[in-house]
């Protein structure tokens, strides 16, 4: 089947990219291998970051509705 008007071109979607030099790549993984790491935060820290702690002080275990 022949079109009668000419087919749009499609263009790519996604931008070329360029590729870092090997260098700048071996810097960036060095620091990242011997980089000091934060231990992670306690359960007291994660409970109150998300603020558990309010959870557990309204909670009231005679309740019946709070299963």
């Amino acid at each position: 089947m022949a079109f009668l008007f000419p087919r749009p071109k499609i263009e790519a979607a996604m931008p070329d990219t360029t590729r870092p030099p090997n260098e700048l790549v071996r810097v960036y993984f060095e620091r990242r291998t011997h980089a000091q790491l934060d231990p992670p935060p306690t359960p007291d820290e994660i409970r109150r970051q998300l603020g558990w702690h309010l959870i557990l002080t309204l909670r009231q275990p005679d309740r019946d509705d709070c299963n």
